[in-house]
């Protein structure tokens, strides 16, 4: 069953993250797995174009690359002389001190060089940002909440994919924190024995 859903572009993204996410889970219920694929094939090309609105020039690449052989180059080293590093939101970063006179000087001077491209850049970023606020409007594959997996995380996300009406809903919900509750009082007789 489809149902039409408005939600921003950011929305849209995020919810596409957690589908998809949880698609890989090979213990899904079957009904539960074919409504998230369905929903996969329906939204993929919107967030695909969306994301795709962003992608840097050839200049600000290669500021890019120039800057992380900068950054390279003076980054901190451990005793041993390795490059100190780490994650950051998913990419590597380096720890650097940036006090340091010598790559402030060289740092400015590649700014300078690439300034046409940073600017530009800055304005995809902006442009990008006030795309993601937009509002969108597609058909979601609406799913049982019944097929849903019983601990379920981020499930407020995953609120629009639920066929039946609130009501149901927060029924659904009630009778499985009974049961949670209930769960747990066992666990602690048994734990107690």
């Amino acid at each position: 069953m489809l149902k039409n859903h408005k939600c921003t572009n950011k929305d849209l993204i995020e919810l596409f993250g957690v589908i998809t996410e949880l698609e890989k889970n090979s213990e899904n219920e079957v009904d539960f797995s074919y409504g998230l694929g369905k929903n996969i094939r329906n939204i993929e090309p919107e967030v695909k174009t969306i994301q795709g609105s962003l992608k840097s020039s050839d200049d600000y690449k290669k500021y890019g690359e120039e800057h992380n052989k900068l950054l390279k180059k003076y980054a901190d080293k451990d005793d041993n002389g390795k490059i100190i590093s780490f994650n950051h939101q998913g990419r590597v970063a380096y720890q650097i001190n940036e006090d340091n006179p010598e790559y402030n000087k060289e740092f400015d001077k590649l700014k300078e060089e690439y300034k046409l491209a940073i600017e530009e850049n800055d304005i995809k970023v902006k442009n990008f940002e006030e795309l993601l606020e937009r509002e969108c409007e597609f058909d979601l594959y609406t799913i049982s909440i019944h097929s849903f997996p019983k601990h379920i995380k981020r499930m407020s996300i995953m609120i629009p994919l639920i066929r039946e009406n609130e009501e149901e809903i927060e029924k659904y919900f009630k009778k499985l924190r009974e049961e949670n509750k209930e769960e747990g009082k066992k666990a602690k007789e048994v734990s107690s024995k």
